[in-house]
């Protein structure tokens, strides 16, 4: 089994040309050696990724330009994650509004996927972090570290891995999850109440609903931020 990198740079050789690549083009384009090149090609074409034109060489399939479609948008959404957190340390009110506007679009999506793919078990398991967070905003304890667990426990009941990532990312970066919580807790709106929205709706299985919760949540937080005087 070769590395994600070495298929990637084969499939994108074999993409940019007019005609079947061969193994012995691919040596010297991609300074590999013989055997690995024949031997991911051959990987290549077992998954569907490429295909074989005689004796000519090999072609990428639509499958193949799928996988590299999904590898350069996964590479996009890790540039914007990097680059959000750079603000993070000195992060501006505009800076976190931004950060909300990316976090809509992806956690809006963990929530609607953890209905779809999380098993019984697992949303025991949210519903635990869920009992935790309530219990330290009863304490009078800010649970910024609870709410954190259950925002990226979401995103792993998902199975998306890229967008664990990313959001794991942005959250952790500097602490800057302590500024959405402080946030939120000043607000005359218990942000508890969010929480338990969302897990409910993930318990039910109802995709729908619990996009529409998560959205709902960044939305009142994203007006928390615009109406807070200092951050």
């Amino acid at each position: 089994m070769y590395s994600q990198n070495e298929t990637i740079s084969i499939l994108q050789a074999v993409e940019k040309l007019t005609f079947p690549a061969g193994a012995s083009y691919l040596c010297k384009e991609l300074n590999y050696s013989q055997a690995t090149i024949g031997r991911i090609l051959l990987e290549c074409e077992r998954d569907g990724l490429l295909e074989k034109v005689s004796n000519k060489g090999r072609t990428i399939t639509a499958k193949g330009r799928e996988v590299l479609k999904s590898y350069h948008e996964k590479e996009k959404l890790l540039t914007t994650a990097n680059n959000l957190i750079q603000q993070v340390g000195n992060a501006t009110k505009h800076d976190l509004l931004e950060i909300l506007e990316v976090r809509k679009l992806l956690e809006v999506k963990t929530c609607e996927e953890a209905c779809k793919h999380a098993t019984d078990e697992e949303i025991s398991e949210l519903k635990g972090i869920l009992f935790d967070y309530l219990r330290a905003r009863i304490n009078n304890d800010l649970g910024n570290e609870q709410d954190l667990k259950l925002h990226l426990k979401i995103a792993e009941l998902s199975k998306n891995t890229t967008i664990l990532h990313i959001l794991t990312l942005i959250l952790t970066s500097d602490n800057s999850y302590t500024t959405f919580a402080l946030v939120s807790s000043s607000m005359d709106v218990d942000p508890a109440e969010w929480h338990s929205d969302i897990v409910a709706a993930i318990e039910k299985r109802n995709p729908e609903e619990a996009g529409e919760s998560m959205y709902r949540h960044l939305v009142l937080l994203e007006e928390g931020i615009k109406g807070a005087k200092e951050i």
